[in-house]
């Protein structure tokens, strides 16, 4: 049976001892396995591109809805106004339309904060 194959990750470092006329005398090598902090590495990058798409979304596609939201539920309740039914009508459509917008983008929001892609 074949053994499983297991990758590192290796911080190699060479350092020569050379004589006066710069001819190597001698050298040693080290290696360091890093495979721990690559890893870790990978997934701080991996959560910096999730919170920079969260900041995203946030200050746009989240404002946006809300911001009409709250223009026509103004509308609505805008005593000095006068709408025919037909107009209420179709500002409440249009705020029903929004509203699911936000719904949709607060669960896109939702599963970007999972870092492990296996959690969701």
């Amino acid at each position: 049976m074949p053994k499983a194959i297991t990758e590192h990750c290796l911080s190699v470092t060479f350092v020569f001892e050379r004589d006066a006329a710069g001819k190597p005398l001698k050298f040693a090598c080290t290696a360091l396995d890093v495979s721990k902090s690559a890893n870790t590495e990978k997934q701080l990058k991996t959560a910096v591109e999730r919170l920079d798409q969260l900041s995203f979304k946030n200050s746009h596609e989240f404002r946006g809805p809300i911001a009409t939201i709250l223009g026509l539920i103004q509308l609505i309740s805008d005593d000095k106004r006068d709408w025919a039914h037909d107009y209420n009508h179709n500002i409440v459509l249009h705020l029903r339309k929004t509203v699911k917008k936000l719904d949709e983008v607060i669960k896109e929001f939702g599963e970007l904060t999972y870092l492990d892609d296996n959690k969701k």
